[in-house]
């Protein structure tokens, strides 16, 4: 105990740190799962499902697609999961080409919660950058969900 700190104030101060830390941690556990959903290619021709599995883990599906030779329902996004302490997610994206996995980060931007953020490693160290927008859901009616 620090001398001129009573007991009761200690203790004080530790419940209400506890509750900011568990605060905090909830608050990371609904961000997390803010990738959930349907989200388009930025040129607009690819439309992707976000589902989180059984175990915590997510995967991207291609649900829809105006692209020649893409196949409805390919696992894009593999085994992504979520790295609290570098707040994003990491795991494994694959080309409908080759079907060759790379190692991929995915974040919610910091300025935008319906722009997801996609790295991927390119050649020579650089970074790969691929933005992902949340699609409105629309009503049976037309208006916005």
């Amino acid at each position: 105990m620090v001398q001129g700190i009573s007991e009761n104030t200690t203790k004080y101060y530790i419940k209400k740190w506890g509750i900011i830390l568990a605060f905090c941690t909830s608050i990371n556990s609904i961000r997390a799962q803010n990738i959930i959903g349907i989200w388009h290619s930025e040129d607009g021709t690819r439309q992707y499902e976000i589902q989180q599995l059984p175990d915590n883990r997510y995967n991207a599906v291609i649900k829809y697609s105006a692209r020649p030779g893409d196949i409805q329902g390919f696992e894009v996004l593999r085994n992504l999961t979520y790295n609290s302490q570098k707040k994003r997610f990491e795991g494994f994206i694959y080309t409908l080409s080759d079907r060759i996995p790379s190692f991929t980060t995915v974040r919610i931007s910091p300025t935008d919660s319906n722009l997801l953020l996609l790295s991927i490693n390119g050649i020579l160290f650089s970074r790969v950058q691929i933005h992902w927008y949340r699609t409105a859901l629309v009503s049976a009616t037309g208006e916005k969900i």
